[in-house]
Order: C-alpha cells, then structure tokens, then sequence
C-alpha cells in the first residue's frame, strides 16, 4: 500500500491511496499406485496454478478551514477505482509410467481411449467505481454535523449504479457552560445517526448465470453428434439480469460518557436497520433441471440491538500496580419482515416470516418413550426407548406437517470481560468471552441416516447418553431405534449455544531501562500466551 499527499493551497489538500495485491499460486499432487488413498489403483498426477491480482486507487480532496475559531468545515471529495482478477487452471493424469517421475511430466503417461486427461479452468473478473463527498462541521466543539453522499457502480450486478446518503449529529455535551459544576462527569457526547448502505456480495456473473460440462466421475461425456464427438453441457447456474443491490437503512443513536476524571469511561448504542432487497442464494426445485443455487433479492428484514461498552480503572497505586477492565455486552434481534414471493414459508431455503434468518423448522423432540408410556408409544408404532415427537396436528402420525420453527441460532445477549494487571514490569491479561441463548447444530451429534448415534457396535462413536431400561435418559433413543417420520433424528443435534470461555491469557515481563542499556538494546519482552485455554461454562 502506497499514498501521496500534497498540499495544493493553504487548506486544500489533495491524497491519492494505492493499494496493490498480486498472488500466484502452485499447487502439485502425485497418488503412488496401491497406496493409502488409491488401494489397489494405479497412480495419478494432478497440476495446477492460480494467479490472482487487484488494485485499489482512492483519489481524495480534503479541505478544512476555521472561521473565527468557532466554526470548523471539513469537505471530502472521493474517486474510487476498485478492480480484481483471478484465473486458474489445472490438469491431471492417471498411468504415470513410473512413480518416481511423479507430477513433473505428466506427458509419460500411458494413454488410451478410456485413459484421458482431466483438465479444467476458470476465470472471473470485478470492478467496482465509486463516487462521495462528506462535510464536516462543528460549532465551537459542541454541536457537530455531518453529511455524506455515495454513489456506487458494480460489475457484479451487471454494472448497476445506486446512491445512498447518511447524516449524523452529534452534542458535546460537557462542554456546555452549564456542565462545568457537574464534577463526577468529565465527558458526555450524544450522538445520532442515520445512513443507507448497500451491499453487492454475490458472486461473479450472478446476473448472468453459468454452464458446466458434464462429468461422469471426474471424465466428460462426450456425445456423437453426427460426424462429430462433442463435448455436453449444462446449465448449473441460472441468470438474473434483475439482481438488484442490497439496501440498508440503519438509524442509530449513542451516549459517550467519561466519570470521575476518566477513571470510568464508555459508551451505549442503540440500532435499528432496515434492510431491503436482500440478497440470498436460492435452492431451486429439481424440476427445474438446476443443481446451483439461484441468487435473487427475496425481501426485506430488520435487525436491531443495544451495544454497552465499559471501561474502568479500579486501582492505580502509588507502587505501580494497576488493575483496569473491559467489559462489553451486545444483543441483535433478527427478523425475515417480508418474502417478495408472497410465502409465510419457503421450507427448501429456510425463510420464514416473523422469525431470524438462522430459524430452525423441524420436529419437537419431547424426550425418549418410557417403560410406563408403552401403550401411548405403540399408537405411533414405537416402543419403549424410541425418540418421542409431538404431534402438532393431533392426527395420530408423526409426519412432516408435524414440524415447526422450534428455534434459532440468535443468542439472547453476548459479551467480553478484559482484565489487566500490571505491576513493575510484569503484566498480565485475561480475557473471556460469553455467549448466552440460542441453538447450535451439532454436526457431530446429527446422525446423519443413524450413523452416529444408531449404537450398534460396528463402529467408532461418541460417547452420549442413550436410553436404557436401567438407565431411563430423555437424551438419546435406545441403540438400533428405528426413528418415526424417518429423518427426525435430525432433531437430537440441537443443544443451547449457551457457553463462557477464557479467550486468552497472556502473561509478561518488559526488561527495564538498565538492563537493556547493558545489552545494548532498545526494548525487551519475555511473555507467555495461552489461547482458548479452558472452558467456564457450556
């Protein structure tokens, strides 16, 4: 990253930012024959390379001027090119003639009609151009503004332009004459925003869709058509010559405070965005023939939280020890407000109106059949020590009507508590981190087709807490259980993402000033850092 600054007149300036980013990459892969990974096959070679580059130009005009000496102007005008490349290739050979050859000339390879080369590439290609302007301005430190125009145009939605403008005021309010009295408070700043953003995270050619070539295994088929022999294709990913940016309006309004001369200092924020023409990958029906996702602006959700950060210093003595802490706390409250397609529910992509993006639609699992509920159990055809379902529709059958948004992923509140001590030298700092509320997916508990928790014997497993007659858990069903609705063991995955760890602890000693004048050295640290060492609480 390379900048330039000059300044033009008195209170002009102008500054260009370059940012500059070129990677290659090589990647090699030789398979002996008869080995781990190709037990009783011959061998195969594989090459491939990758260069990726992009830039970033900023052009800037910056001018600040002070009238009076109360009245502070800040303007910021912004030209922005922002471009990237990437293309790979890659080829791969099976019958090396000998193993100690290995990836480095796959041309001594023994050919035939059913022995052929595997090659590929790929290409892709963005830009993104942007225009702003931002002024600045502030009476006498206390009442400040500022406005913000930012016009945007991207190659990924098919060179769209949008504008989006933001405004926010703030109030010093300690430095009000009428403050100066109040001692316990040494800073005090109110602050409201509002702003539109927008966002065009999609891939590459979204908008103008994809072909692949039809493989059999890792081979394309070719097909005789008349004379010829052609390779096949098909459509894997669908165009959308009408996707559209992603638009969020956020209001936002925040405290800044500072009390007993900066011994306690923080802020609070409150949010509230607004975000419309989501953009989401869609799972299309099988009957449409497309195996990729479809990218679309579905519609519209909120999101709104509270954001509480707290520094203090507790002790500073007069023989150098000194305790201070932060302390964090944040919750977001997620909501799906509006489907463009009309659904309360699109099941296939996980949508569901009135509930976060990460909701969870499955069956409810009320627990494990007892040895005293044998009659109740065999009206659903289980027995004794099978996985327990609720009916929600009451027909006597445990099928997919039965399922419902029984949860999500979004956590009630989380945070992070900071503690550092330091004391003639020695410093030492432990930070944890806290997450309360929620579900979480356990890919290891999930039981994909009964593999983990079927208990049948034939196989490595975790150690989990299944239903016996002796041991009469709600946990997990008995070994071999036959599930109802026959997928419901999706359910025994679901735990609460509730857990406090200790992030980091980080332990230290800088030498002092004699020393290191021995040593003829400017400055010297011995630490010791453990990370993720050990869990409170999950």
């Amino acid at each position: 990253s390379l900048y330039a600054e000059y300044q033009i007149i008195k209170d002009l300036r102008y500054r260009l930012n370059v940012g500059l980013e070129y990677e290659l990459q090589e990647a090699n892969q030789f398979q002996g024959s008869d080995t781990y990974f190709r037990p009783r096959a011959g061998n195969t070679a594989r090459v491939s390379n990758a260069e990726n580059w992009s830039y970033t130009l900023e052009h800037l005009l910056m001018y600040d001027k002070t009238l009076a000496e109360k009245h502070k102007i800040g303007v910021t005008a912004l030209f922005s090119a922002q471009q990237s490349q990437f293309h790979n290739n890659f080829i791969q050979k099976d019958s090396i003639n000998a193993d100690f050859i290995q990836f480095y000339d796959l041309g001594q390879s023994k050919q035939s009609t059913t022995n052929l080369p595997i090659y590929g590439g790929s290409e892709s290609k963005w830009g993104l151009l942007s225009y702003m302007i931002r002024v600045n301005y502030a009476f006498q430190d206390k009442y400040l503004i500022t406005l913000t125009g930012r016009r945007d145009g991207s190659s990924r939605l098919g060179g769209k332009y949008t504008n989006y403008p933001a405004i926010s005021l703030g109030w010093n309010i300690s430095n009000e004459n009428f403050m100066k009295s109040v001692a316990v408070i040494s800073s005090l700043k109110l602050r409201v925003g509002w702003g539109q953003t927008s966002n065009q995270s999609v891939n590459t050619y979204s908008t103008l869709g994809g072909v692949s070539s039809l493989l059999n295994g890792n081979r394309p088929i070719r097909y005789n058509y008349g004379s010829q022999i052609v390779q096949g294709y098909f459509v894997s990913t669908a165009p959308n010559p009408d996707l559209d940016w992603e638009y969020t309006r956020t209001l936002n309004v925040g405290l800044d405070f500072g009390l007993l001369k900066d011994r306690i200092t923080g802020s609070i924020d409150w949010y509230n965005a607004q975000t419309d023409k989501i953009l989401y990958g869609l799972a299309l029906p099988r009957s449409s023939g497309l195996t990729g996702s479809y990218t679309a602006n579905i519609g519209e959700m909120e999101n709104k939280g509270v954001e509480i950060q707290i520094s203090s210093i507790n002790l500073d003595l007069a023989n150098g020890f000194r305790w201070e802490t932060d302390l964090n706390v944040f919750w977001n409250r997620n909501k799906l407000l509006k489907l463009n397609d009309g659904f309360i529910n699109n099941i296939g992509n996980g949508l569901h109106l009135g509930h976060p993006l990460s909701a969870i639609y499955d069956y409810t699992k009320l627990g494990v059949w007892q040895t005293n509920e044998a009659d109740a159990a065999a009206k659903f055809g289980q027995v004794p020590g099978s996985l327990k379902i609720a009916d929600l529709n009451g027909d006597g059958a445990i099928t997919a009507l039965d399922r419902s948004v029984i949860g999500n992923a979004q956590a009630d509140w989380q945070g992070g508590l900071t503690n550092r001590f330091s004391y003639k030298g020695f410093d030492l700092s432990v930070i944890a981190y806290m997450r309360f509320g929620g579900l979480l997916t356990s890919g290891v508990h999930a039981p994909l087709a009964g593999y983990v928790t079927e208990n049948n014997g034939r196989r490595n497993q975790i150690k989990v807490d299944y239903w016996t007659p002796e041991n009469p858990t709600n946990q997990f069903p008995k070994p071999g259980t036959v599930y109802p609705a026959g997928n419901s063991w999706t359910t025994l995955a679901y735990y609460d993402a509730s857990f406090v760890k200790i992030r980091s602890i980080n332990f230290g000693y800088t030498f002092t000033q004699n020393i290191l004048d021995k040593l003829k050295m400017r400055s010297l640290r011995l630490y010791f850092t453990a990370q993720n060492p050990f869990l409170l609480f999950s």
